[in-house]
């Protein structure tokens, strides 16, 4: 198990050598990786769109989110969601109201974020490949 693991770990740590080792120690020179400005993959335009459909639905939850915490926009919210049980159609514009101008801001500062990326790799002759929007249930969205 995980702790099993954790325990044998401990016990041994101070037999691990290189927990001790400096920059002194290391024979090798550092390697640094260099690539080339072509290094883009084979996009995937179907998965990528769907994932980027998720993340822009993630991000809508997290819009409304921060507002279902709130006790009286709760209350009214199960208000309107109890007119389902009487077969009535409920009315939750008020709430797509509020948690508009918050989703528009959380998307524009991501599109924001994507453009300084696009901004750098252009100065820097770099090809990139389509902005994807993944999904984060915790973030909202994330690139």
């Amino acid at each position: 198990s995980g702790l099993e693991a954790m325990n044998i770990f401990n016990e041994n740590v101070e037999s691990l050598e290189f927990l001790e080792m400096t920059a002194e120690d290391i024979e090798q020179e550092p390697v640094l990786y260099i690539t080339g400005p072509n290094i883009v993959r084979d996009t995937n335009r179907l998965g990528l769109t769907i994932t980027s459909i998720l993340g822009l639905a993630t991000s809508w939850y997290l819009s409304i989110y921060p507002f279902l915490l709130n006790d009286a926009i709760g209350k009214r919210v199960d208000q309107e969601l109890e007119l389902l049980d009487a077969s009535m159609q409920p009315d939750l514009t008020w709430l797509t109201d509020l948690s508009f101008p918050l989703f528009v801001t959380f998307i524009g500062l991501q599109l924001v974020h994507e453009l300084a990326h696009r901004a750098v790799a252009g100065a820097n002759g770099v090809k990139l490949s389509v902005p994807t929007f993944v999904p984060s249930l915790i973030t909202g969205v994330t690139s």
